[in-house]
C-alpha cells in the first residue's frame, strides 16, 4: 500500500500536461504527418486528425496486400518509401498484444522517422476520445488510489505487486520503459487439482484453449469454448478438429457470447480479437456462466473459467455469481479493456467471496493482455 501511495504521490501532473501541450504544438506544426498502421486504430487516428483540420500524407504499413492501396482516401506506403519523405512525423497507431511500441519505434528511428506512440497521441491530442482500453486521464488513476491499494494488499506474490506498480506508473506517465517483459499463454489452475472442467469464454481461435489442452489435457475432463464472432468461431472449430481426436473429444464449441444473462445482444463482429458487444451490430446468442455450468458442468468438479470478452468481463462475472459462490472456480479474467477493470473486477469477485486472492500476469505488449488470476481458497 505504501508503494502505491508513493508511486501516485510522485506523479508530476504539471510536467505531464507540459508534455501534452508540446506534442499538440508539434503536431500542428508538422509539415508531413504519417500514420503507421492502416488498420482500425489507424482509421481512428486519421479521423481525429482530420476532425482537427490536419491532413496526413500517408499510411505506413508492412502488410504486402495493403501497400499500394488507398484506404480512407490515403495512400498506403512501405517503410522504405516512408524513409524517403522529408521531415516526417509518424503516429504509431499499433496497439497489439503481439508487438509493442518499443519494438516498432527503433525500426522507424533507424530510417530517420520521428515517432509518437498511440497512447500519448490520444491523451495529448484527443482526450475526448478516452477511455481507450485501459488508458484514461491520470486523474482517474489518482482518484482510484484506495482501490488500487486494496488490490495490492490481496496479491499473492511480489511479481504481481511489481506488475501492478508498473501498470500504474505507465498509466500515469506513459513511459513505455517501465513495462516489464511479458510472456504468452495463460496460467494453469492449481497444481494440486487432479482434474477440472475448463470454460473458455471469448475463445477466439483457440489461442488459450489449445495450449491449455496441450499442457494440462490429462487433467481437463471437459472443455467448453464460447465464441460469438462467426469468422472466429469457424477458425476455432477448425483448429479444434486439427488438434486431433484426443482434444476434439473433450471440447464442445458454442457459438455464443457470455453475458450477465442468457438471451440475445447486439454484437459487432470484425473477425479478429477486437470483436465485441456494442450498441449496433448483429444479434448473437448470449449465455450466462451460471446457466452454462448448470447445463454442462453440474456436480462439484473444480472449474477453470477464462473470461476475455472485450470489455464485457464485469457483465460476465455478474452472470457467474452463483457459480463463484457455490463452486469457487479458478478465474482468469482479462483486466485491460476498461480503465478500472484492474481494480474493479477483483472487487466484484471479492464481494461474492472475500477469500479469493489475486495474481497478475502480462501476456502482451504495451500493457495488453493483462490477466487477473483469481485464486480460490484451497478445497477443504
Amino acid at each position: 500500500m505504501n508503494r502505491i501511495s508513493q508511486l501516485i504521490g510522485r506523479f508530476d501532473a504539471a510536467a505531464d500536461q507540459d508534455v501534452n501541450a508540446r506534442l499538440v504544438r508539434r503536431l500542428g506544426a508538422a509539415s508531413n504527418l504519417m500514420i503507421f498502421g492502416a488498420g482500425q486504430n489507424g482509421a481512428m487516428v486519421l479521423g481525429l486528425l482530420r476532425a482537427a483540420g490536419l491532413t496526413p500524407s500517408a499510411f505506413i504499413d508492412e502488410t504486402p496486400a495493403k501497400i499500394g492501396r488507398t484506404i480512407d482516401g490515403m495512400p498506403v506506403i512501405g517503410l522504405d518509401d516512408a524513409a524517403a519523405k522529408r521531415d516526417a512525423l509518424v503516429l504509431v497507431s499499433i496497439f497489439s498484444p503481439a508487438i509493442g511500441y518499443l519494438t516498432l519505434a527503433p525500426r522507424l528511428h533507424e530510417r530517420g522517422l520521428e515517432t509518437v506512440p498511440l497512447f500519448r497521441f490520444l491523451r495529448a491530442f484527443a482526450p475526448a476520445s478516452l477511455p481507450f482500453y485501459f488508458l484514461d486521464t491520470p486523474a482517474q488513476v489518482v482518484a482510484a488510489e484506495a482501490e488500487i491499494a486494496w488490490l495490492a494488499d490481496r496479491l499473492v506474490d511480489a511479481p504481481s505487486l511489481d506488475l501492478l506498480c508498473a501498470q500504474i506508473a505507465f498509466r500515469l506517465a506513459l513511459d513505455y520503459q517501465v513495462l516489464p517483459p511479458w510472456s504468452p499463454g495463460r496460467a494453469p489452475p492449481p497444481a494440486d487439482w487432479p482434474s477440472f472442467a475448463l470454460i473458455d469464454a471469448g475463445a477466439f481461435d483457440g489461442d488459450t484453449l489449445l495450449p491449455l489442452m496441450a499442457s494440462d489435457g490429462a487433467r481437463i475432463s471437459r472443455a467448453l469454448a464460447l465464441e460469438p464472432d462467426p469468422s472466429n468461431f469457424a477458425r476455432l472449430t477448425a483448429n479444434i478438429a486439427a488438434a486431433g481426436p484426443a482434444v476434439a473429444g473433450k471440447v464442445t464449441a458454442v457459438e455464443a457470447g457470455v453475458d450477465a444473462a442468457s438471451g440475445r445482444r447486439a454484437f459487432l463482429g470484425v473477425g479478429n480479437q477486437g470483436s465485441g458487444f456494442g450498441d449496433a451490430g448483429d444479434l448473437v446468442e448470449t449465455v450466462s456462466i451460471d446457466d452454462l455450468v448448470v447445463a454442462h458442468a453440474p456436480g462439484d468438479e473444480r472449474l477453470y473459467i477464462k473470461l476475455d470478452v472485450e470489455g464485457a468481463e464485469a457483465a460476465a462475472l455478474e452472470g457467474a455469481a452463483r457459480t463463484i459462490v457455490e463452486r469457487r472456480p479458478f478465474l482468469a479474467v482479462s483486466a485491460y479493456h476498461r480503465p478500472d477493470d484492474l481494480w474493479a473486477l477483483p472487487r466484484q469477485i471479492s464481494r461474492l467471496d472475500d477469500c479469493y486472492r489475486y495474481r497478475l500476469a502480462s501476456h502482451g505488449a504495451d500493457g495488453a493482455d493483462l490477466m487477473l488470476y483469481a485464486i480460490p481458497p484451497a478445497a477443504p
